[in-house]
């Protein structure tokens, strides 16, 4: 009698060598504080018209490029005149100003003049950011309207200002005019330090003749669309001057305008407070992630005086500021406490890396390392054969059906997993697609053994008969996936993960069979049990009694 023919998974050093396959693939506000300005005692210089741009047809934004670098650490003003949406004369919000940088750009004021109506007037405001990265000639500085408007100006003006200071600015109080030939306004009772005062007209009208006050220096002197369009077109002076005092007047004559503001402002100079940054994590607990998956860094960031972004940077060591730049989000961190940026670690590999951060307020640059190191692993793909609690069982076999001896061909009948073997895939690498695979140990030559006798595994020959394979037993193995069931780890699922389809082994030709496979839709960081897959061997007629073995490896890959 055939006594229980078994398939059995070897594990060194007993039987059914399992393969295990190592899958190593990468893919992986502001804060508002009370705080004291600190005067700075350098002087304003340099004050250099940049460039300007007109808006002549209807639209809403208008762009200027500078006519010559705008370097890091100066001051640029930004004056802005443009045809009025507001129907009531004073503060308004039509304008905003932004650069190809992300510059934060800080409005000194917006003033409306009108007779009542949209587009009946003029609205004029005052801009300025402190470089922090270089405004070329090929970069732009935009004003974006709240709605399309016909007639628009911008011009810039560039001043330096001394190393580690930053400006703030006295707003003025505009003076209005519905129509005249001069217009002044001042400033008087200020503090007594040194000023650059910016003088800025803004009005409808074409007057391209404006005489500024004797002391200032005109920068500007624009007119939009063409001559003839006086009731729709704006026009706009702007001079400077720099002085140390406590007030002063700006006075723009010889001009024809209607619904026109007259506005003075003076700039001061104080002390740039640094930047700080603090990296919190990783701290080294628990920052452990997989290569190709995300990670927050997490981090403080502040400065009193600027807008400022930090750059990030892994390093193998917590020191030098000689690592490799993060792309992405954390390239650009924004200011915050607690706040995070995500990282994708694809690409990196495996190691102990520490995290810092470098921010500049174009004056000073701090940085900070992490207390700790993140830890990336590339994760692997194993496959296992567990009992009911998930530990490894350690002389897994499969008992097939007992035969009795016949002189015709028998079939013995087999599951391949149960309750108590059940097969484990586990994926905890970056890389979602794999396969589960079983083969002969020994490879397509195996056969089923008892002492000197066999039969075949894989011999496709009709009636368990002895094809012309290499040996001359007869005998084949067919294995049914599809009959099988698929458990996902607790808080995993089944999406992405299927089963084979039967299939029978024949030598040279189908040497492994395909049990499951999981393509890119599949979760990562799970595991999956897979139980019930059905099998059958044919046995040769009149073969001799005794209990056969054959040795097969399971594969993940």
């Amino acid at each position: 009698m055939i006594r229980s023919p078994r398939i059995i998974r070897k594990l060194p050093p007993i039987l059914l060598l399992l393969a295990v396959l190592v899958s190593g693939r990468s893919n992986l506000p502001y804060i508002w504080r009370a705080f004291l300005v600190p005067e700075a005692h350098a002087a304003f210089s340099a004050v250099t018209a940049r460039g300007s741009a007109t808006l002549s047809g209807t639209g809403s934004s208008l762009a200027v490029s500078p006519d010559s670098n705008l370097t890091v650490g100066k001051i640029v003003i930004a004056a802005v005149v443009s045809d009025n949406e507001d129907t009531a004369d004073g503060a308004t919000t039509l304008h905003t100003v932004s650069d190809t940088h992300g510059h934060t750009w800080t409005k000194v004021f917006e003033e409306t003049e009108t007779d009542g109506a949209a587009d009946d007037g003029s609205t004029t405001s005052l801009w300025w950011t402190k470089v922090q990265t270089a405004i070329t000639t090929s970069d732009s500085i935009t004003l974006a309207l709240g709605t399309s408007k016909s007639d628009a100006l911008i011009a810039l003006v560039e001043v330096s200002i001394a190393a580690g200071a930053t400006v703030a600015a006295v707003s003025p109080s505009p003076t209005h005019s519905a129509s005249g030939t001069s217009l002044s306004d001042s400033l008087s009772s200020l503090t007594s330090r040194q000023y650059l005062f910016f003088g800025l007209f803004g009005a409808e009208g074409e007057d391209t003749a404006k005489t500024p006050i004797a002391n200032y220096t005109e920068r500007h002197d624009l007119v939009s669309t063409t001559a003839g369009q006086a009731p729709t077109n704006v026009q706009m002076h702007v001079g400077t001057r720099i002085l140390t005092g406590t007030g002063d007047t700006w006075t723009s004559s010889a001009v024809s305008f209607t619904n026109g503001t007259q506005s003075l402002a003076a700039f001061y100079e104080i002390t740039s407070s640094a930047p700080t940054i603090t990296v919190d994590e990783p701290d080294g607990t628990s920052d452990s992630v997989m290569i190709g998956t995300s990670y927050d860094i997490q981090y403080d960031l502040a400065d009193s005086d600027d807008v400022v972004s930090a750059a990030f940077y892994y390093d193998s060591d917590a020191s030098g500021l000689n690592g490799t730049a993060l792309t992405g989000a954390c390239a650009t961190a924004a200011e915050g406490t607690n706040v995070t940026c995500s990282w994708d670690t694809t690409s990196m590999s495996a190691g102990n890396y520490y995290i810092y951060g470098i921010v500049t307020d174009g004056t000073t640059q701090t940085s900070d390392y992490s207390p700790g190191q993140i830890t990336l692993s590339a994760g692997s793909l194993s496959v296992d054969i567990v009992d009911s609690g998930g530990s490894p069982v350690g002389s897994p076999s499969v008992a097939m059906s007992t035969q009795a001896f016949s002189f015709a061909l028998t079939v013995s009948t087999g599951t391949l997993g149960s309750s108590n073997e059940k097969i484990r895939v586990t994926n905890t690498s970056a890389t979602a697609s794999w396969s589960l695979t079983i083969g002969a140990t020994s490879g397509s030559t195996a056969v089923w053994t008892t002492g000197s006798v066999t039969y075949d595994f894989n011999d496709p020959t009709a009636s368990a008969g002895d094809g012309g394979d290499a040996d001359s037993v007869g005998g084949q193995l067919t294995i049914n996936p599809a009959a099988g069931t698929i458990t996902p780890q607790s808080g995993c699922s089944t999406t992405g993960v299927s089963l084979g389809s039967s299939n029978a082994f024949s030598e040279g030709v189908t040497n492994s069979i395909t049990l499951a496979t999981a393509n890119g839709s599949a979760q990562t960081g799970c595991y999956w049990d897979f139980t019930g897959i059905g099998l059958s061997q044919d046995i040769p007629a009149a073969q001799s009694v005794g209990t056969y073995t054959i040795n097969f490896t399971l594969t993940a890959s």
